[in-house]
């Protein structure tokens, strides 16, 4: 008796090393996060949310997994871990979860652009491949949770996309096929050299977020602004003028 439980107790901690070898070998890949969806979609997406909202409020950098447990009402300080791996992964998790609600958005918009023949694209083509690239996140229905991406996904683009955090966009590209054929067109059509064109994407995009960050700002201060449409459409006549504008003279 005493050999057999020795036994059983040798082959459990050998499954629990083989689980913690396979855990930590797979948090380094996409098989991991795809396996991960299979556990409780409901907290993931709980987890999710209160990511999302306390990343926009205090930023990446602030906020330690067990307060984002916390916000999402999760008892087990370790839950971000369990389903995730850690908080790279779950910055991908967002990412991921807002471009499946958005890709749909952009293959309906990018239906309706003209057909890409022999001649350049006109002026107005370009503005509505910009629009499909820029627009979506600016269109997500409440506003809460508009703010919250917004406000994120400037941070990541400013402070921590440079340091290696990675978007689907790095890794996943057949999550956003409709996005990375509105900007592939998008390049072709402007004419501009590579390093510029990334350069002017970069710089509208940014422009288009902070407006809406911004007119929050003051709101909260008590100051008159413009509803949220309008600011959105001025920064996309911004945004357009910039990448038809031609390469600043040196």
């Amino acid at each position: 008796m005493a050999r057999a439980r020795r036994g059983t107790a040798k082959r459990n901690r050998g499954m629990s090393a083989t689980g913690r070898g396979a855990a930590a070998e797979a948090r380094t890949g996409w098989s991991q996060q795809t396996r991960l969806r299979g556990r409780s979609p409901q907290t993931r997406l709980r987890l999710i949310r209160a990511a999302e909202r306390l990343f926009a409020h205090h930023d990446i950098d602030g906020v330690s997994l067990r307060q984002i447990c916390a916000a999402a009402g999760q008892r087990n300080t370790n839950a971000v871990r369990y389903h995730f791996g850690d908080k790279e992964r779950l910055i991908e998790a967002i990412f991921e979860h807002r471009q499946s609600e958005m890709e749909p958005v952009r293959a309906a918009m990018l239906a309706r652009v003209p057909p890409e023949g022999p001649e350049p694209d006109p002026p107005e083509t370009i503005d509505a491949l910009l629009a499909i690239v820029i627009r979506p996140p600016l269109m997500i229905a409440d506003p809460e949770d508009r703010y919250n991406y917004v406000k994120l996904l400037a941070s990541y683009l400013n402070r921590h996309r440079d340091s290696g955090l990675r978007h689907p966009l790095d890794y996943a590209p057949a999550l956003l096929p409709s996005l990375i054929a509105a900007h592939q067109r998008l390049f072709r059509a402007c004419g501009l050299p590579r390093a510029i064109f990334d350069l002017r994407i970069q710089m509208v995009a940014g422009l288009a977020l902070q407006a809406v960050i911004q007119r929050r700002a003051r709101l909260a201060a008590g100051l008159a602004c413009p509803p949220e449409d309008v600011v959105t459409d001025e920064a996309m006549v911004i945004a357009g003028a910039a990448m038809k504008a031609p390469v600043a003279n040196r």
